[in-house]
């Protein structure tokens, strides 16, 4: 049997999270964390019990498969406290297991009665050779799925060895299929502590991603008024070469995430921020309309927190090509196994770390498939119960050039906050604010932030 016997959640700074997760739709990493049982065994009862007969060697399982319970040829298989329905034929024995065929499993050695045993205990002490886990982000209206919804793809993280893994050893997940949707960062299997005296094996997964379906066109279909949920389904297999026998457990729970999308309070409670002003400039302090695609442009930005529970030491900001073009992102030959050009593909910009006090961050954007980047340098500040970014964005050659010309010019600017009072039980205190959208454009300059001096002369010459 394979059992998740608990479930943890830490936010994009590895806090501890009660209650919901914190779904990361604008670019914070996030930490799913699930530990299971691996338990190559069961007990009997009226609904599952076996059938023996004198001098056979052949077990009858009535209501599975031995293969269900991880049973394969040439494992010891112990029978503990084993009776029938009249609980006169008590047993505890071991038994070399040589050939399993679906509901029947033959021994090296014959039984001894014609019983049928309806009590106690079987089991295999061994552990898992390979693990192999697939996750999906799926609305909580669905019960399961781990196709994409952007292009059916699924990703899988596997590792094929981990039989000989000691207690707190841990081993990295690969990543294996085409990533769309997210983008998982790191994935690792650690051996937690045995279980059932030894008779059962015990595993933690922890999975590092960033969701990326923060792009408009998703808006109706994820995030209309319902929540997201990871729905993960994890096999251990006793041999790889064998997919036939695993122990296989599916996990999905309604109330297990939430959408958090753009000026959401995450786990749907009141959000109590509020944009009160946003305004671009040049660098000569004139006013623009947003991010100049050629040169250097300066943001102010101001955020009240009207509940008046102040901010949190660290605030973020997120920077994205709010790209509509389905093919750009979807997971191709460039979007597999790690690559993440996905993310490349929509000019990502973002940090979740920027001090409140003022201090000064400089945010390196991803790189795009042309070498575009956008740089970003910024402070927060926040003063009671307001915060202001003041910064700068800049952008390189290639960005300049890339969208002189691009059909995809809308990009989105985010400010993640959250109160001072953030704590495991109150992450819903924490809001992406949506606080700019609009198209970048090589803003020509104004007058006066060029010419600082106009000399105007009369016909002959003369200064006037």
């Amino acid at each position: 049997m394979l059992t998740v016997i608990n479930r943890q959640y830490k936010d994009h700074f590895g806090r501890a999270i009660n209650g919901n997760m914190p779904i990361a739709n604008q670019g914070d990493g996030a930490y799913y964390i699930l530990d299971y049982e691996v338990y190559f065994g069961g007990n009997l009862s009226y609904n599952l019990s076996f059938s023996t007969s004198n001098g056979s060697p052949i077990i009858t399982l009535n209501g599975a498969n031995w293969s269900d319970f991880g049973i394969s040829s040439g494992d010891t298989i112990e029978f503990e406290s084993i009776n029938n329905a009249t609980n006169d034929a008590p047993l505890t024995n071991s038994y070399t297991v040589n050939l399993v065929n679906g509901n029947q499993m033959t021994l090296l050695t014959a039984w001894s009665s014609s019983q049928m045993y309806v009590s106690g205990e079987f089991y295999v002490e061994k552990s898992p050779e390979s693990v192999k886990s697939s996750i999906n982000l799926i609305p909580n209206t669905q019960n399961s799925g781990l196709a994409s919804f952007i292009d059916n793809s699924v990703v899988s993280l596997v590792n094929d060895d981990i039989s000989g893994m000691a207690i707190n050893g841990v081993l990295p997940l690969n990543i294996e299929g085409d990533l769309s949707g997210s983008a998982i960062l790191q994935s690792t299997i650690e051996r937690l502590a045995d279980r059932k005296g030894g008779k059962a094996k015990a595993y933690r997964l922890e999975i590092q991603y960033i969701n990326w379906l923060y792009l408009s066109r998703f808006a109706p279909m994820f995030f209309s008024n319902e929540c997201t949920t990871p729905f993960v389904l994890t096999s251990f297999l006793p041999l790889w070469n064998n997919p036939a026998v695993a122990l296989s457990s599916s996990f999905k729970l309604e109330n297990d995430g939430n959408s958090g999308f753009r000026d959401e309070n995450f786990n749907g409670n009141v959000d109590n921020f509020k944009v009160i002003s946003m305004a671009w400039q040049d660098v000569d302090g004139y006013s623009i309309g947003g991010i100049d695609s050629a040169k250097e442009s300066i943001f102010i930005l101001q955020i009240e927190n009207v509940a008046g529970g102040g901010f949190g030491a660290e605030v973020g900001l997120i920077i994205f090509n709010d790209i509509e073009d389905e093919s750009v992102y979807s997971a191709d030959v460039l979007n597999n196994n790690g690559d993440y050009s996905h993310l490349n593909h929509t000019l990502f910009t973002q940090a979740h770390n920027i001090p409140s006090n003022g201090t000064l961050t400089v945010i390196n954007g991803s790189v795009g498939l042309n070498g575009e980047q956008l740089t970003i340098e910024v402070t927060a500040t926040a003063s009671g119960n307001i915060i202001q970014y003041d910064g700068k964005v800049t952008p390189n050659a290639e960005f300049t050039a890339t969208f002189a010309s691009s059909n995809n010019k809308r990009f989105v600017m985010l400010a993640r906050v959250e109160s001072a009072t953030f704590g495991a039980s109150n992450y819903s205190d924490t809001v992406n604010k949506t606080t700019w959208i609009g198209e970048v454009e090589d803003y020509p300059p104004v007058l006066g932030s060029y010419f600082t001096n106009i000399v105007v002369n009369d016909h002959a010459n003369n200064q006037i």
